[in-house]
């Protein structure tokens, strides 16, 4: 289920489009969540964490880039899509559950946000009764970060030189809040402000213009998905451990002061499209 509660839009800027952001709690079950901290802390043992990124991005920080499989038969075993001795190693270090984590997640975002014809999911589960039947999506490998306590993941719009129209990202380990805001010029590539006309994305004047803010409230279990407007015109940025999220509620208005601890995501990108 989506959790409307999840995503604050109380500073939001008048034109933002609520339906780009989207917090599901408890996306996969515990077990499933510590089967993939399991795997992610043995893929990541052996690294150093790194002080900084050559985009200046983020510190403190591991990151490994998880094998490209594909699912090949009905109870959901999976095999790799290249056959290099790395990739084979790697993918031997992933479990089961997690294979089957990732390809749940591949194919909720596919329901979601690639279908070809309108269609309402269940009220009572968000899922579609009926088969998927939206284009071919071609996914980027999945990769896990892995931030300290007080690591640091600032402002910035991921690059669509070669991911495509959505980021989306299972949160393990640690509660953390998210922020999106407008993007300035100068945080758009160039690749960014010339994307095909089917979107109709807004001025840089107009982000520039507007004042505001976005906050995602992501506990662990829990999935985002930023698209649209959210993943071409905001930055997004984790906010430093002590951070107040407020949690609106039918009951009110509840803070939620966020100690963030070592945190590991696992993000997901669809390909570009030429």
């Amino acid at each position: 289920h989506t959790n409307q509660y999840h995503v604050n839009l109380t500073h939001a800027p008048k034109d933002f489009e609520p339906q780009s952001a989207l917090v599901y709690d408890d996306f996969i079950t515990p077990s499933e969540g510590k089967a993939f901290e399991h795997d992610i802390l043995n893929l990541t043992k052996r690294k150093r964490f790194q002080k900084g990124h050559w985009d200046h991005v983020i510190s403190d920080y591991k990151e490994t880039e998880l094998p490209y499989y594909y699912n090949d038969d009905e109870n959901g075993s999976a095999a790799a899509t290249t056959t290099t001795s790395t990739t084979k190693q790697l993918y031997s270090s992933l479990s089961q559950e997690s294979n089957v984590v990732i390809e749940k997640v591949r194919k909720h975002i596919e329901r979601t946000h690639f279908r070809k014809y309108s269609s309402t999911p269940s009220p009572d589960t968000d899922e579609y009764d009926d088969e998927y039947d939206g284009p071919t999506v071609t996914w980027l490998p999945c990769h896990a970060i892995y931030l300290k306590q007080n690591g640091i993941l600032s402002a910035h719009v991921d690059s669509v030189k070669f991911s495509g129209d959505i980021v989306a990202g299972l949160s393990l380990c640690s509660s953390s809040i998210m922020r999106l805001k407008p993007a300035s010029p100068t945080e758009l590539s160039s690749e960014q402000q010339q994307k095909d006309d089917d979107y109709n994305r807004s001025t840089c004047s107009k982000s520039l213009d507007s004042v505001g803010y976005v906050d995602l409230y992501l506990p662990p279990l829990s999935l985002y998905i930023l698209s649209g407007m959210s993943r071409f015109e905001y930055t997004h940025e984790l906010l430093p451990s002590g951070g107040t999220f407020h949690l609106q509620t039918c009951n009110g208005n509840e803070e939620i002061i966020v100690n963030r601890e070592d945190r590991i995501s696992i993000i997901f990108r669809d390909t570009k499209t030429i």
